[in-house]
């Protein structure tokens, strides 16, 4: 029975997703935070694009490698507004 109920959610966030077009000229109005690992296979300098992403300040930290961080299987790479108020 939950199947059935989560159905429609999955659907209408696939046709969010299909409806999307980017607009390089939108912009947060919130403060961004992203963290990055030495490690990771995704390069520092792709993470440093979210600072291009918001009008309010912007914070990297890049974290220390970890026994785990050798399988380098997915990124690790985290974005989020840094506070719920706009800045």
């Amino acid at each position: 029975m939950e199947t059935r109920a989560t159905l429609p959610q999955l659907l209408a966030a696939c046709s969010l997703i299909d409806r999307y077009t980017y607009d390089p000229e939108e912009t947060f109005s919130a403060p961004i935070t992203a963290f990055h690992g030495v490690d990771d296979w995704v390069a520092s300098e792709e993470t440093k694009l979210w600072e291009g992403l918001t009008t309010c300040p912007f914070l990297l930290h890049t974290m220390p490698a970890t026994s785990s961080s050798s399988t380098r299987t997915s990124p690790r790479t985290a974005c989020w507004p840094s506070s719920g108020r706009n800045c």
